[in-house]
């Protein structure tokens, strides 16, 4: 799988806010565009970071239905995130025990915030879901600035 270099350039955002060992080894690396998943990996490989750790695979994952996301689950399994080939993210939190809360993020950083109605405002949940928006639009702020504001469909700029 290649990604072009909006994917690539948003996928990295995500994993260097999160410390991922792919972005710290390709901190300071320019690809050429589209950039091949496996030359990603091969960079852990020769920088000699395994590429499993207790079954987990590590490095940048490429989903196998041939979409073309990015994605990736938290080590807790509490977040998900996928980067389209437009750049595009949907930042889920909650997501082995349900979705709690959903961000879609434009590659022009507009946000469009869902909640699942009925879950309980929990404040790690937000700052999780706040962390990963701010990867990508470093300025954004939370709706009014409460948790409250947090409403299925609410739209934010």
């Amino acid at each position: 799988m290649y990604l072009p270099e909006a994917q690539y350039r948003a996928a990295f955002a995500l994993a260097l806010a999160h410390e991922h060992e792919w972005a710290m080894l390709c901190h300071d690396w320019k690809p050429a565009f589209p950039v091949a998943v496996e030359e990603i990996q091969a960079r852990l490989y020769r920088a000699g970071v395994s590429c499993q750790v207790l079954g987990m695979p590590r490095g940048i994952q490429a989903s196998p239905d041939g979409v073309g996301y990015v994605t990736h689950v938290s080590g807790t399994g509490r977040s998900l995130w996928l980067v389209g080939p437009d750049g595009a993210a949907k930042i889920i939190v909650g997501y082995h025990k349900g979705v709690d809360f959903i961000a879609d993020v434009t590659p022009d950083g507009r946000v469009e915030l869902f909640r699942q109605r009925g879950t309980p405002l929990v404040q790690s949940q937000v700052d999780c879901l706040t962390y990963a928006i701010r990867a990508l639009v470093p300025s954004w702020e939370l709706p009014g600035g409460a948790l409250g504001k947090i409403d299925c469909g609410e739209e934010t700029a």
